[in-house]
């Protein structure tokens, strides 16, 4: 058998997509080949032929993701407010020409335009966003922060984004009123359970990269060198605010029936460590509010021993005393976390009981005066009122 000739070994051994461009030499030697993508990569001719192999990998990437779409619904997915698609598309992982809002035009991935991870031709860094929060929006920024918002850095971006996830539209709503940074699109994902199962939806809220989020960074964030990692702290400048308390509340809060009168009240901080807990606990002191701090920790986590306490307040007088600095609740969804024990308190958060239309300061105090147990006093309670008659037998 005579051997192929280069024009002729070109001929049988290429296809739409792969182009031999190496120097042929049999059809079990690897060999150069040229990709539609632009990549050169040694391929053996016969499973070239033969059909194993029809691109360099690139096909694999997007196989099928955009087969059934029109070349003008490509580039309305493939293009943002600021980058338009104007080259001709051959697969997201091949550069073509976009148009700049400002003018230029550069070659660009369209996976990454997709993705935002380029966002412009480079005008957006000379004219960085810097916004400017007032005290009012600071306070509610940090509220979010300590629960479940998280403030992140691209590698491809100097400054960092704000991010919030939740399950709670109405609240994501409410945050994208009352802070002025730059929104990106409303993202969707599928929200897991704890058991794995996925129930509902998951909305995420991003900003655009912005200069006056650096300080917020450096100020929420540092390098834990034992961890190895980034981690949340508590700023040392933190200051407590019936707004601050409140988006908090909304985020970490949680509280729960006791015996279907009494309510537990918790602030969920188990990513913070003890000492950072017992920071919040004198900050709350200060204004009368008394937290305990509850040992959540799990024994199988071995690098976070020091983390997983919340903040637990049982008391009737201090949780009343939190909902009052609070405020009522301006979410709907967010209701049920506003329980109130079922104990009517004085002007000064003392106990009272009316009995016979006298007014006692304490449960004891009306114990003695109706000869009755306390335990007793308190069955017959209801809105701080008493309802029974007087016990003639000693107590």
């Amino acid at each position: 058998m005579t051997k192929l000739t280069q024009e002729e070994a070109v001929k049988k051994y290429s296809t739409d997509k792969l182009r031999l461009v190496g120097e042929f030499i049999n059809c079990d030697t690897k060999v150069d080949y040229k990709c539609f993508c632009g990549k050169v990569k040694k391929i053996r001719p016969t499973k070239v032929k033969s059909g194993e192999i029809k691109s360099c990998g690139c096909s694999s990437k997007n196989y099928g993701v955009n087969q059934n779409l029109t070349k003008d619904e490509i580039a309305k997915k493939y293009s943002t407010e600021q980058l338009m698609m104007i080259g001709d598309y051959v697969n997201s992982w091949t550069k073509i020409d976009y148009k700049c809002a400002c003018g230029n035009i550069i070659k660009a991935l369209p996976y990454k335009v997709f993705a935002l991870h380029t966002t412009s031709c480079g005008c957006l860094k000379q004219t960085q966003l810097s916004t400017v929060l007032t005290p009012e929006q600071q306070q509610i920024f940090d509220g979010l922060v300590i629960s479940d918002a998280t403030i992140y850095k691209c590698k491809s971006s100097i400054n960092p984004s704000f991010a919030l996830t939740s399950i709670t539209k109405s609240f994501i709503d409410k945050t994208y009123k009352n802070l002025p940074f730059k929104w990106q699109k409303l993202f969707i994902r599928p929200h897991r359970e704890n058991n794995g199962s996925i129930r509902q939806k998951a909305y995420c809220l991003r900003s655009s990269a912005d200069k006056s989020l650096l300080i917020q960074y450096h100020r929420w964030y540092k390098y834990d060198k034992k961890l190895k990692k980034t981690i949340k702290v508590i700023p040392e400048d933190l200051k407590l605010s019936p707004i601050m308390v409140k988006y908090w509340f909304y985020g970490d809060g949680c509280t729960v029936w006791a015996n279907k009168k009494y309510v537990h009240l918790s602030l969920h901080t188990e990513g913070f460590t003890k000492e950072e807990c017992e920071f919040l606990i004198s900050k709350f002191n200060d204004i009368d509010i008394h937290f305990s701090l509850a040992d959540r920790r799990n024994p199988a986590n071995k690098y976070n021993k020091n983390r997983g306490h919340i903040l637990l307040c049982t008391k009737t007088k201090d949780i009343n005393k939190f909902l009052d600095y609070i405020g009522k609740c301006d979410i709907k969804d967010f209701n049920y976390k506003w329980k109130r024990p079922k104990t009517e308190y004085g002007p000064n958060g003392e106990k009272y009981v009316i009995a016979d239309g006298i007014k006692y300061n304490s449960y004891k105090e009306a114990a003695i005066a109706l000869n009755i147990h306390v335990t007793t006093l308190q069955r017959r309670i209801k809105d701080g009122i008493y309802y029974g008659q007087k016990s003639n037998n000693s107590r």
